[in-house]
């Protein structure tokens, strides 16, 4: 299978990826852009920023990699990519950027320096200066529906994220092994990646606490925009959508996405608190059956075909507190949205970390 690989060296996620890339196809073609500009990671709220920052270091080490940032990123990477893309052997200049940017700190912002690097690689350092080959190359990728690095595009489609290669390359889902260990999963029915983890969670961990929060109360406590999904770009938005099915194919689970978007959840919290054999009868209804959960007719009902007391319907005022300390809990303990797994004092975000997760536990 053939792949194009956009990357830029200012992007840590795409120097992982970078080293991985090529044995996942069989023929790689390297595209230098320039990183689209988007949301800078210090206008995050810091509780976010303090799960990427660990998200990171975990996902190198993953890979046998020691990350060591340079105290000023993200430093400007304009000229070493005019170098990298003015190169005969376009993955050899990548490779030794990526090395001076994230091991030897090479103030690569600064144009004497690209110069230099260029002679060393037999490049023209007059490339330094033009900016239309980056430019155009840059605007073709944006043209092509790229918003972000690493992104790979391969016949299947486009993939972004280190942790996405696989996908891209339609490997099959691994087994966890024997499920292991204690989790708390802090969840919330409205959101599709909580509904994915809640399928995946028991094949990884052999004791699950599951704590049922309000997704919202929470973004709101936090400063995190309320549905972050309409804060992004469409093409951002138009992949994630993708990204949600090619998971959802990737896991061998059914999903729906709702047309209730945002989804009301108050109601269905709580009923979970007092019959947590509701949960994933709620999920289901929710992410594959497209049934609104905050309606309570369809809590009964969804609760009567998993044969459960619909009744508990009429006391799910007697679980407000407890949803309510479930949220204030998760935003003291430094969740920053769903799914959160916490297990030995650490706090793993996403339903693309349950490897990461396994190897925890």
């Amino acid at each position: 299978m053939k792949a194009d690989f956009y990357f830029d060296i200012v992007c840590p996620y795409a120097y992982m990826a970078s080293l991985r890339v090529d044995s996942c196809f069989d023929e790689v073609s390297w595209k230098p852009i320039l990183l689209i500009p988007g949301r800078s990671m210090t206008d995050w709220p810091e509780v976010r920023q303090r799960r990427i920052e660990e998200d990171l270091i975990r996902e190198a080490r993953r890979h046998g990699l020691e990350l060591s940032k340079p105290p000023d990123h993200p430093r400007r990477s304009v000229y070493a990519m005019r170098v990298v893309l003015a190169a005969a052997d376009v993955r050899g200049a990548a490779a030794r950027f990526f090395r001076a940017y994230w091991q030897e700190h090479l103030r690569v912002q600064d144009k004497e320096v690209c110069r230099q690097l260029a002679s060393e690689l037999g490049v023209d350092p007059a490339c330094v200066d033009d900016d239309h080959p980056l430019k155009a190359a840059t605007a073709a990728a944006t043209e092509r529906g790229v918003f972000g690095v690493p992104t790979v595009v391969t016949e299947r489609g486009m993939f972004w994220g280190a942790d996405r290669l696989h996908l891209a390359a339609g490997k099959a889902a691994e087994g966890f092994g024997v499920p292991s260990g204690r989790v708390r999963f802090f969840h919330d029915f409205a959101s599709p990646f909580s509904y994915l983890a809640s399928t995946q969670i028991a094949s990884v961990a052999a004791d699950v606490e599951w704590v049922p929060i309000l997704l919202g109360a929470l973004f709101k406590g936090i400063g995190t925009p309320m549905v972050p999904l309409h804060a992004f770009a469409k093409a951002k938005q138009d992949y994630l959508l993708k990204d949600l099915q090619d998971w959802s194919e990737h896991w061998g689970v059914p999903l729906n996405f709702s047309s209730r978007f945002p989804v009301r959840t108050v109601l269905a919290l709580r009923v979970s608190i007092l019959e947590p054999r509701a949960i994933h009868p709620l999920y289901r209804a929710t992410w594959v059956e497209d049934r609104d959960i905050g309606e309570p007719d369809v809590v009964r009902e969804v609760l009567r075909e998993a044969g459960l007391d619909s009744d508990v319907v009429d006391r799910q005022r007697e679980a407000r507190d407890v949803l309510f300390q479930n949220t204030q809990e998760a935003q003291r303990r430094g969740v920053c949205g769903v799914p959160t797994y916490e297990t030995s004092g650490a706090l793993i975000w996403g339903q693309d970390r349950l490897w990461t997760l396994k190897e925890f536990l």
